[in-house]
């Protein structure tokens, strides 16, 4: 009994109808062993599974959308959903998330908020069920909390006016400017020029205070 279990009994039974229709018994069947129980979420997953094997061209943009953009990664505890707009990403990542929200895959789910598309996880519970993005999240869990914090940082940047006091400094700043040396292509955009401007700030005020100038 999870929350949304309903919606995902029925992509579950969506999908082995379909099975059942591509075979020649007339009986939905479920793969596993009765013993194992049924993870309603293991079609789901297997979905995920067969996509990133069918475009292994664009396994790392894949990966980063999953991991960067789709997931609320805490320190400590499991990961969560989170919604993404579309006008943020890439072309690339856009032609991406309409194969994976369309009928055949239904692992993203689209729709409109105040004028703007956005697309999410279509259920929680793939962050458990597919044994990929577990391995994918737990292999850089450091890297994937930061970037969860990094984007909340500068969304209260964002919110709050651009004020220079919103930007990165001291010890999260230097994180960051860490990140952005061995991490730099999992950065998404808008946070990397929350970073740069906050480097570009730092400069600046190094500057005016070796001249004896306070900002």
């Amino acid at each position: 009994e999870t929350i949304g279990g309903l919606p995902l009994l029925s992509d579950t039974l969506t999908t082995l109808w379909a099975e059942m229709q591509a075979g020649d018994q007339g009986v939905l069947r479920w793969s596993d062993p009765p013993s194992q129980g049924v993870n309603v979420a293991l079609k789901l997953a297997e979905r995920a599974e067969a996509f990133v094997q069918a475009h292994p061209d664009q396994r790392n943009v894949i990966r980063k959308l999953f991991c960067v953009h789709l997931a609320h990664v805490p320190n400590q505890g499991d990961p969560t959903r989170k919604s993404i707009w579309l006008d943020d990403l890439s072309a690339d990542e856009r032609t991406l998330i309409t194969e994976l929200s369309g009928p055949d895959q239904r692992i993203l789910t689209t729709g409109d908020r105040d004028g703007r598309a956005y697309a999410e996880v279509a259920h929680e519970a793939l962050f458990d069920a597919w044994k990929e993005l577990r391995k994918w999240i737990s292999e850089r869990r450091g890297f994937y909390a930061w970037a969860t914090e990094v984007e909340s940082d500068r969304a209260d940047y964002e919110k709050e006016g651009r004020r220079r006091s919103a930007l990165l400094t001291g010890r999260p700043l230097e994180r960051a400017k860490a990140f952005m040396e061995t991490d730099a292509d999992d950065i998404p955009e808008l946070d990397g020029h929350y970073i740069r401007t906050s480097i570009k700030r730092q400069k600046t005020f190094r500057i005016l205070t070796s001249c004896g100038v306070g900002l």
